[in-house]
């Protein structure tokens, strides 16, 4: 059927030619894709701003990050500066709640009251017992006896005792 085909198609190229392009335009049209109909909106000229919307994924993140910490931790009463803020150096970003540190300064305070106390009473309690002491220059140095008995002859044990 080839050889006739062939033969044929020498014999007639013009026909040839003719049907060959009407296949292919039969085909084209089933194969090529069909162009969407296109709805033209016309608005009237209004001058305003233009409006541009940009939606992404992801996470934001800043460009410079600074750590900021405190010496002391506590809740925060005031906030001087707002998000974005530029701040200069030295500048009161946030007032900590004085309450805590202040009791713990307090607490302080009411310890060096007593170790004050305690030592003027030993101080007095020193000068009570200097006035009673047989041998004022006497080192016993847990001995008892005085170990030396140029400055203290009498024994320790003769002191009286205080209550």
């Amino acid at each position: 059927m080839i050889k006739k085909t062939g033969a044929w198609i020498k014999r007639h190229p013009i026909w040839s030619v003719l049907i060959t392009l009407f296949l292919l335009f039969i085909l084209y049209n089933i194969i090529k894709p069909e162009q969407p109909e296109y709805e033209y909106l016309t608005e009237a000229v209004v001058k305003g701003d233009i409006v541009r919307n940009v939606s992404a994924s992801g996470k934001v993140r800043a460009l410079n990050t600074i750590n900021v910490g405190a010496e002391v931790s506590g809740q925060i009463t005031q906030v001087f500066v707002d998000y974005n803020s530029p701040v200069t150096k030295g500048q009161v970003l946030a007032v900590i709640d004085p309450t805590r540190v202040g009791a713990q300064v307090n607490q302080g305070q009411a310890q060096v009251a007593l170790a004050q106390a305690g030592l003027q009473q030993a101080q007095a309690n020193a000068q009570k017992h200097a006035a009673t002491w047989p041998c004022k220059n006497a080192i016993t140095l847990g001995a008892r006896r005085c170990p030396i008995r140029a400055f203290c002859p009498r024994p320790i044990w003769t002191l009286p005792k205080h209550s």
